[in-house]
């Protein structure tokens, strides 16, 4: 693929219904919510006094607004969903959009996306000095690219998902490989080959799926995948998550089951639990919320670039993108009131213009 249109091509060519789910699961990313449903997994009267009392004074068991959520309606073009999602990466990492955006800027600013993610990976995927001195093996990420970013974050996605997918009935993780199955599918034949060779068979079906350790590798697969441009390889990453998150517990929607797995060690940490609650305060309630958003983060942009495969109704998906986005600043920068709040909450990054 070419370099400059790993994040953005693939961007503009996901699926809506996809986008919509991460941006709900990006704006319920706060780290008190994600603790909330934690602890309400415990039964209240097990909790001392005391933290029951905290809690309640700092509305940890409030369930959360739906004021906001509208923009979700009220903008209904098929790339305002693409709009929303890369906003709300711009505004996590400071980048504002001040004036007309055109192709040359967005291109620009979403390969700051790339660099950041890519700068990102390599600075929390390495071994800890704890880790060196209690010998604890950890897959250190080493890579320049975004494409080679791009496949540890689906390696490590997969891993996670075959662990789930190994705590299954043996119903369940049957009904889950015919799924899985159906995307492989889809797929293009050199990655299905691909499959085969790693998993040593001759034919894919359910038997060769509910082998320890296939899904590791399929995750593996659509990593190299990816690299070669390979199309089909988006369907059968959501798929296969989708599957095992609606198998998964109380049947945990995606977008949730795509946040925890990718925050999860950030949130089990205890002194992560312990700062949130009671020592925090604003400030540092602040610094855990940017730290889960920028492991989301890994994981919502190694979408987009797995995406880059899937086919498009539009000749010239950026150009078409970039044009919808300068019409939708455009009226952003003429509304105001209650029409101005509801334009900032679905564009986060949109910005006036004190010269207009």
């Amino acid at each position: 693929m070419p370099r400059d249109e790993a994040f953005l091509g693939g961007l503009v060519r996901e699926p809506s219904e996809s986008i919509l789910q991460q941006i709900a699961g990006w704006d319920r990313s706060d780290i008190l919510l994600k603790l909330r449903a934690s602890v309400q997994d415990v039964e209240q009267r097990h909790l001392p006094a005391s933290m029951r009392k905290h809690l309640d004074r700092i509305g940890f068991f409030e369930p959360p607004s739906n004021e906001d959520m509208r923009h979700l309606e009220r903008f209904a073009h098929p790339f305002d969903a693409h709009l929303m999602k890369l906003c709300r990466f711009f505004d996590h990492l400071g980048i504002v959009i001040d004036e007309d955006p055109g192709v040359t800027s967005v291109s620009e600013l979403a390969r700051i996306v790339e660099r950041r993610m890519v700068d990102q990976l390599r600075r929390m995927e390495k071994q800890s000095f704890l880790d060196r001195s209690l010998r604890r093996a950890k897959n250190e990420f080493s890579g320049n690219s975004i494409e080679e970013a791009t496949a540890f974050v689906i390696r490590k996605l997969f891993d996670q998902v075959a662990r789930d997918f190994g705590e299954l009935s043996g119903a369940d993780k049957r009904r889950a490989a015919a799924k899985i199955l159906d995307a492989i599918d889809r797929l293009d034949q050199k990655t299905q080959a691909e499959i085969r060779e790693k998993l040593k068979v001759d034919q894919l079906g359910v038997d060769a799926l509910l082998k320890t350790g296939a899904l590791a590798t399929i995750g593996s697969s659509i990593g190299l995948a990816v690299a070669a441009g390979g199309f089909g390889s988006y369907t059968l990453l959501t798929s296969t998550i989708s599957t095992v998150a609606g198998l998964v517990g109380l049947t945990l929607p995606f977008k949730f089951y795509l946040l925890a797995t990718s925050t999860l060690a950030f949130v089990s940490n205890p002194v992560t639990i312990g700062v949130a609650i009671f020592g925090g305060g604003w400030l540092l309630r602040k610094k855990a919320n940017q730290s889960i958003r920028d492991q989301y983060l890994n994981v919502l942009v190694a979408l987009s670039v797995t995406a880059h495969g899937n086919p498009s109704p539009y000749n010239f998906p950026v150009d078409q993108f970039v044009e919808h986005a300068k019409r939708r600043y455009q009226e952003f920068c003429s509304v105001s009131g209650a029409d101005l709040r509801l334009y900032s909450v679905a564009f986060p990054a949109f910005r006036k213009n004190s010269g207009r």
